[in-house]
């Protein structure tokens, strides 16, 4: 759209229908409507159950309920879908799904039990809070008019160019790519019964009349469908680049790799070297070039042999203590890309609290754990950590997955640049404590204990003759400064001696009379207890007087 419409009119144009939809839902008296929308996850119900069954599904709950009920969005292949409806049908739906997969379908049985007051999640199906209105449907017709004719203003026909839409995805109202087609007429003419469209189609032959009328197919056509060999996709994290990867291997990859086709999905906010080829040069360390000739040295001088020194003991090499290497474990996997997308240290993810708890809704965060494992456990979101990797771990080969792989990918490549020793030590330090393992046993154990042994008198000799030096030096400084430094100490030990004679003086007091008389001549009087009275009010009167 940014070749047909200006920065500014694509951002009013897309959040107008917004605006407009809201008016056009009815309401009741507390302001709700009997609409929402709700992912869909059919993948979730069994392994045969495809994406042609979840539309036969929705469509028979539509036509039998003769209600609202349509899929508006298809995020991933066969693992995201979004329907959007009445909220009978989409608790209808819901409960559909939950009977199919304990294998116990009885629509007309569920449609007379259906008392539908809020949605409930599902196997498959999650309900968006907040959202009453059904975006994206054929529905809100009543805001078609007011839109129609503001993008009727917006859009330059003169200046259109069909070729910039053909095959591309806006956001609309049926889920197929754009065509300037007769077929693609006749499905949107079918969706909205639209008069402008029913005439176009009346005299399509006569005209060549094409709509730009289409619905989004959400990353399963993501240029990945029109062949595209390198997509992009600009944001702060890869949102996108997780949807397309998915659906390509879901969908894609057998026939990309038996038509030696290669596709590369990046994200501008984490793979900007691949973007932009900025790849760091790698140094190869030259080999040492050994000379052929063999040195030789003069024989030293015969040198006179004194008298033997007694030998200086030294402590036997201790062995390092070995660490046993600990298979990775799937908990540890999970806290780590938590901790990476959270930017928190692995020490302040606590395996007590469940992934819900603590991302807050982020569905991407989801979406890399399955690119990670493969799959998840049904509400493994809601579980605690601890209980979900002790789920995950029975059939977790220990081998890093696709998600993780790229980050020790990010993190080789940022490691070129050399890290100082401190950053070293403190992420093996919190690896180390995360394994319960502690650095400076492991490193007086390695070896470190090979030195010379020296005796305790000795070595107090040693000391007490580097402090002389020292006393020396400072006084030869202040005699060149012409100070002394011990004048604040006679000065605090006088005060010491007035303080010691004024503490004798009253404890001879408290003896001869008592405690109670030295407490009694103590004062009584408190600085913010005073009041304190004044007059200037009244002195503007005496003074006009």
């Amino acid at each position: 759209m940014a070749g047909v419409l200006q920065v500014k009119d694509l951002v009013d144009v897309v959040l107008y229908p917004s605006l407009t939809m809201q008016r056009a839902v009815q309401r009741h008296e507390e302001g709700r409507s009997n609409y929402g929308m709700m992912p869909c996850n059919p993948s979730r119900i069994s392994p045969t159950f495809t994406d042609a069954a979840l539309h036969e599904v929705i469509e028979a709950v539509s036509k039998v309920s003769g209600r609202l009920l349509q899929t508006v969005n298809i995020n991933v292949y066969n693992q995201q879908y979004i329907v959007a409806g009445e909220l009978v049908t989409l608790l209808t739906t819901t409960n559909v799904l939950n009977f199919i997969k304990a294998k116990k379908i009885d629509l007309p049985a569920l449609l007379k039990q259906m008392t539908p007051r809020s949605l409930q999640r599902g196997f498959a199906t999650i309900p968006l809070a907040g959202i009453d209105v059904p975006f994206h449907i054929a529905y809100p017709t009543g805001g078609v008019t007011p839109f129609r004719a503001y993008l009727s203003k917006r859009i330059d026909v003169e200046n259109l160019d069909p070729a910039k839409l053909r095959l591309r995805y806006i956001p609309n109202l049926v889920a197929a790519p754009f065509e300037t087609s007769k077929a693609y007429a006749e499905l949107t003419f079918a969706q909205t019964d639209s008069v402008r469209l029913g005439k176009a189609l009346a005299n399509w032959d006569r005209d060549g009349w094409a709509t730009p009328d289409k619905e989004q197919q959400l990353t399963a056509l993501l240029l990945i469908e029109l062949s595209a060999y390198h997509l992009v996709e600009f944001g702060l994290s890869p949102t996108l680049v997780g949807m397309a990867q998915r659906t390509h291997k879901l969908k894609y990859a057998k026939a990309h790799l038996a038509r030696d086709k290669h596709r590369v999905i990046l994200c501008h906010g984490k793979d900007q070297e691949a973007i932009y080829y900025a790849y760091a040069d790698i140094e190869e360390d030259a080999p040492a070039e050994s000379s052929g000739v063999p040195e030789t040295t003069a024989p030293a001088p015969a040198a006179v042999v004194a008298a033997p020194a007694a030998a200086v003991p030294y402590a036997p090499q201790v062995a390092a203590a070995s660490v046993a290497d600990e298979p990775l474990k799937a908990t540890d996997t999970i806290r780590a890309i938590l901790a990476q997308k959270l930017k928190k240290p692995i020490s302040e993810i606590p395996l007590s609290k469940a992934i819900k708890d603590m991302v807050g809704g982020k569905s991407t965060l989801q979406n890399e754990l399955i690119g990670e494992f493969g799959s998840l456990p049904e509400r493994g979101e809601e579980m605690p950590l601890e209980e979900l990797g002790a789920t995950m771990n029975s059939g977790y080969s220990g081998t890093l997955g696709k998600h993780t792989t790229g980050l020790v990918s990010t993190a080789q490549a940022t490691g070129r640049r050399r890290r100082s020793e401190s950053m070293a030590r403190l992420r093996g330090g919190d690896i180390a404590s995360l394994n319960g393992l502690n650095l400076k046993q492991c490193g007086a154990a390695s070896g470190g204990a090979g030195g010379a042994v020296i005796s305790s008198e000795e070595l107090e000799k040693v000391r007490a003759h580097e402090k002389a030096h020292a006393r020396r030096q400072i006084k030869i400084l202040e005699r060149y400064l012409n100070e002394d430094h011990r004048t604040s100490g006679r000065a605090a030990d006088d005060l010491r001696l007035e303080l010691k004679a004024a503490h004798d003086r009253l404890d001879s007091i408290a003896s001869e009379h008592g405690e109670v008389y030295t407490k009694g001549i103590l004062p009584l009087f408190e600085p913010l207890k005073a009041r304190h009275f004044s007059s200037y009010w009244n002195w503007s009167r005496q003074d006009a007087m």
